[in-house]
């Protein structure tokens, strides 16, 4: 019995052994480079946290229509066709907005954003 208790403890510290080797072989940089997540810097922050208002700024100019549509495909990720429902839901109407017109603003939405980003990337 002590001698298979004995067997057992090395072959789970050559077990150990080895599942601990690769990291013996990393450098430093090599073992920081596979951690969690890297630290940013303070100007990756800043640039993030610009961008964010920025985008924000941009989706409150749009249109309500276009905000609301741009909201519900974007984050709730709904289709064409459900906002379109969606909307004819909200106001009642008796003839339902297409799902065509709906991806058709959502587009134009986008392509603003776009050209905002655009232009301060000059």
């Amino acid at each position: 019995m002590e001698v298979q208790k004995s067997s057992k403890l090395r072959r789970n510290q050559k077990r150990s052994d080895e599942r601990h080797k690769e990291y013996l072989d990393l450098t430093e940089k090599q073992i920081y480079d596979r951690a969690f997540r890297k630290p940013k810097s303070v100007e990756e922050i800043v640039m993030e946290n610009l961008r964010i208002e920025q985008l924000a700024r941009v989706i409150r100019s749009l249109p309500e229509p276009q905000k609301s549509r741009v909201y519900l495909h974007c984050v709730k990720e709904l289709t064409y066709e459900q906002i379109a429902k969606h909307e004819q839901k909200q106001t009642a109407k008796e003839k339902p907005c297409s799902p065509r017109a709906v991806k058709y603003s959502i587009d134009i939405a986008i392509e603003k954003i776009k050209k905002f980003f655009d232009f301060f990337k000059d």
